[in-house]
């Protein structure tokens, strides 16, 4: 047993206390608040990690007597992490698959700020951190779309908010804070009672139940979180209400919290390969091996800002007028506000904009041209502007009948998200500079000397101004683009559990309908005109990059570090827009015009829509017998989809409809032998289905004559399917 610390001033049973909770608190949160309230105690956490010990005295006990007579100490509540994963372990122990499980008061112990982050405690459990925030979840090294994450056991829509990503069944991590979370559970192996559609692990997130909590019970938090490269903090908070009374025949849960994060990150990529034939160089170079050899087409550095704010609320209502009768409604609202900005700083020494490059001083290692200088590269600035939103809400009603031999349970529900990045404004300057280029095994980087040529204004090409070189148009290109998706569904599902006698515990029986829809709408406005405007940078408002843009990245230079940036959200939308040739309205009133200014070019991008209407019904089986149990069965579903999209190579472009139908037969057991008390041998064998992304699926081909490249779906899909073992 540990000593306690003498300054604790709650110490039970020899286990400090208060003093040392303290102490180790995290450091992420700057300031933290909770406060429980409960009808019979000071504190009120749940109950699966509540330690309560009570002692009685009687009004004998209670007079004055010898030393040893008990004392009155009332009712004390103590919470306890080593009881929370004992509960934990028990229910992993006790459950028929391999399933992880996470409870509220695990989530507590660790400053998450959403499911992802929850779940990374879990074993198996890998977690993208790509913009600073657990995003997306690899579980035992399956890729995030082949896992399904259900809300109390239902579909919870998702969609993307950044531009480049398309439209798929990847959930959205951000959606889903640790304070609605009463249980998480990661179902490693399938059982046929559980939805079809991952490949990898079926997470099942249970929000609070208040007929299982302490009658009267109010919590909440307030957190401050610091960027130490932005140098900028946000606040954030949370709150949970929840009451039920006295006969547990009717509660209800409330919950809200409004969370803003300030995110920064800096960047140096290498993009893409070019070869010295595309460079327009066939010969040898100086000194160097004939060929072939390749380079770096493009040496970027990027800034990329954002703002992120997450505004939800949460409900459950509990009414159980009778121990046979129980009615469950939930609800989910969440708003994400992911505005961003991005700044790109490139050069393009594999393209050949200006002729037959002049390449200087190369050296050639393993095949590559790995440090060289080139004269007249085209050095870029872009500047994007976007504003992204996602809308996501779920909304689930649940009635249960116990009866004599059977339990009975109906469920209907309805989800839907919006999302995408509903307007993109983006601008893009650039000159021609000579620049020394070093392509290293970890890192690249560039030394931009000037613009060819007599030019005052480009000395270091590390100024707004030195984007304005006579004579060129500075001010290459820009455009308005936007692609808002929607992804919803609607189901109704009945299950019947029968108990049995002997070896077979149960007999389960269910059937389900659905009906998931799916899409995206894009489209891309140019600015007219725009190659022969000669405008400097400096007109969008620019600022000089923050003193550590880049530090902690090797081989930084001064003109990657100390390039100009965008210095507001809105400079670029309202820079465009006051062009000439935009007859002074700001972009987005341009692209909103009603018909679109003579010049302008319209492009549609991919557009489609997905409608999966699903059939399904299950039998499955629970059984035990001494040491071995476990469970078998068979999951039946049937997929119609309906796939409409544009055929962008028509001229005006037409709509086209295709549909298909696809069958799955998925039989699953799940065997468990108790070898020892602390040791239980598992063997899970299943037959499981991952449909395809829905932008896969969307019956449309888009090709590029400048790539020889191009993307589109499959208009007839069937699910992926593989077997478990």
């Amino acid at each position: 047993m540990r000593t306690p610390d003498p300054r604790d001033p709650l110490t039970v049973n020899g286990h400090p206390g208060l003093f040392t909770a303290l102490r180790k608190y995290s450091a992420r949160s700057i300031l933290a608040l909770g406060i429980s309230g409960s009808a019979f105690a000071q504190t009120a956490p749940a109950p699966a990690t509540t330690t309560t010990t009570t002692t009685t005295t009687t009004a004998a006990e209670a007079a004055p007597g010898p030393a040893d007579q008990p004392v009155s100490m009332g009712e004390y509540v103590v919470n306890g992490y080593a009881a929370s994963l004992a509960q934990s372990l028990q229910l992993k122990r006790q459950s028929e698959d391999n399933v992880e499980v996470i409870s509220a008061e695990d989530v507590g112990k660790f400053p998450d700020t959403n499911l992802a982050e929850s779940l990374s405690h879990l074993p198996g459990v890998s977690v993208d951190y790509l913009f600073g925030e657990g995003e997306r979840v690899s579980i035992e090294g399956t890729d995030p779309n082949l896992n399904r994450v259900l809300l109390n056991g239902e579909p919870i829509s998702s969609a993307d908010w950044y531009v480049l990503d398309n439209q798929s069944r990847q959930f959205d991590y951000l959606l889903l804070s640790p304070d609605v979370i009463g249980q998480a559970e990661v179902f490693k192996t399938w059982e046929p009672r559980l939805l079809e559609g991952s490949l990898g692990a079926t997470v099942i997130v249970n929000t609070r139940n208040p007929l299982e909590m302490e009658p009267l019970v109010f919590t909440g938090s307030v957190t401050d979180d610091y960027n130490d490269r932005s140098k900028l903090s946000e606040g954030s908070a949370s709150a949970m209400f929840s009451w039920h009374n006295a006969a547990k025949t009717f509660g209800i849960m409330i919950g809200g919290e409004d969370n803003r994060d300030y995110l920064r990150r800096d960047g140096v990529e290498s993009l893409a390969e070019d070869t010295n034939a595309n460079l327009g160089v066939g010969g040898p170079l100086p000194g160097q091996p004939p060929g072939p050899w390749v380079t770096a087409e493009v040496v970027n550095t990027a800034e990329f800002l954002q703002l992120r704010r997450h505004e939800g609320a949460n409900f459950a209502i509990d009414f159980k007028p009778s121990d046979r009768l129980t009615l469950e409604v939930t609800g989910l609202y969440v708003k994400q506000t992911m505005n961003n900005v991005n700044f790109s700083y490139y050069i393009y020494p594999g393209d050949n904009w200006s002729g037959l490059p002049n390449i200087t001083n190369p050296t050639v290692t393993n095949g590559v041209l790995s440090s060289y200088t080139i004269n007249s590269a085209p050095l870029v600035i872009d500047a994007f502007n976007r504003a992204a939103q996602i809308v996501t809400q779920e909304y689930n009603g649940k009635l249960t009948y116990k009866g004599d031999n059977f339990d009975l349970t109906t469920d209907a529900g309805f989800t839907r998200a919006t999302g995408g990045t509903q307007h993109q404004y983006f601008a893009e300057w650039f000159v021609f500079a000579n620049a020394n280029i070093n392509e290293g095994k970890n890192s690249s980087s560039f030394t931009a000397t000037g613009v060819p040529g007599p030019d005052p204004n480009a000395s270091n090409l590390n100024s707004g101004a030195d984007f304005s070189a006579a004579g060129e148009p500075s001010f290459d290109y820009g455009n308005i683009a936007s692609n808002p998706e929607v992804d919803d569904e609607k189901w109704i599902q009945i299950d019947l559990t029968v108990p049995m006698k002997g070896a077979l515990k149960n007999l389960q029986a269910g059937m389900r309908m659905s009906d998931h829809k799916a899409g995206e709408t894009g489209s891309v406005v140019s600015v007219p005109g725009a190659d022969e405007v000669v405008t400097p940078l400096s007109a969008i408002g620019v600022s000089a990059a923050p003193g550590n843009y880049l530090s902690g990245l090797p081989d930084i230079t001064t003109s990657m570090s100390q390039h100009v940036l965008t210095n507001s959200y809105g400079g670029v939308a309202n820079f465009i827009g006051n062009l000439p040739e935009g007859n002074g309205q700001t972009l987005l009133q341009y692209f909103n015009s009603t018909p679109p200014q003579d010049g302008a070019v319209f492009t549609a991008t991919p557009t489609f829509t997905i409608d999966e209407r699903i059939t399904a019904g299950y039998l499955e089986s629970s059984f035990g017998d001494g040491p071995l149990n476990g469970n078998f069965g068979a999951r039946f579903v049937e997929t119609t989809t309906t796939s409409a999209s544009y055929d962008l190579s028509a001229t005006p472009p037409t709509l086209q409809t295709t549909q298909s139908t696809y069958s799955n037969f998925l039989p699953a057991v799940n065997l468990n032998y108790d070898v020892a008390q602390d040791q239980v041998v598992r063997i899970g064998l299943s037959e499981v289905i991952a449909r395809p992304d829905t932008s896969q699926e969307a019956n449309y081909v888009e090709l590029y004559d400048s790539t020889l490249g191009g993307v589109g779906g499959n208009a007839e899909p069937e699910a992926v399917r593989v077997d478990e073992h």
